[in-house]
């Protein structure tokens, strides 16, 4: 199955009962990974691999994003090297998508979590003052960058301090903002 608006991009369905919701997207110079033994997807953290053999006829998992990107660089992947998806999208596994990151710079480039109450990254409120308060961990320090009226206002002074501190790793709590493609 192609992408209709780039035969470059093929999609490839996911076939297991953990994801209804979505296609797998790699390059065409990729396409032949997801026939080692078909593409399947972990429901736990939502990326696609597929299992391979190794020594003793045992079985491991692979993790598509990081057999794409030990390709590009040509050597494998050490435990400690991380591959970020720059869109966020766990199933975009298009070379464009990927960039070797580090732990830290991996979680920069994560989403609005879950248990969040404001809406917003960065930004929670405090019952205290009856305002908003942005702040934001840089090197495993907490900074507090003010508290606001609204959540917006608190919202853009997280924006604007995760574009100074984290670069290209910047992300909303939705999208990557920080200028990588």
């Amino acid at each position: 199955m192609t992408n209709p608006r780039d035969t470059q991009k093929p999609l490839i369905p996911i076939t297991t009962k953990e994801c209804t919701h979505g296609l797998v997207i790699v390059d065409a110079v990729d396409a032949d990974l997801l026939s080692v033994s078909g593409t399947a997807y972990n429901g736990f953290n939502a990326y696609a691999g597929f299992s391979i053999r190794v020594e003793n006829n045992r079985r491991t998992r692979k993790y598509l994003h990081r057999a794409i990107v030990e390709r590009m660089i040509g050597y494998p992947l050490t435990v400690k090297m991380l591959v970020d998806h720059i869109d966020g999208d766990t199933l975009n596994n298009r070379r464009e998508n990927l960039r070797l990151c580090t732990n830290a710079e991996n979680m920069r480039n994560i989403r609005t979590p879950k248990h969040n109450t404001s809406g917003f990254k960065g930004v929670s409120f405090d019952r205290r003052t009856g305002r908003y308060l942005a702040s934001i961990t840089v090197n495993k320090v907490s900074k507090n960058l003010g508290r606001y009226r609204t959540p917006e206002e608190a919202h853009a002074a997280y924006l604007e301090a995760a574009r100074l501190y984290f670069g290209e790793f910047a992300n909303d709590g939705i999208k990557n903002i920080g200028g990588a493609k």
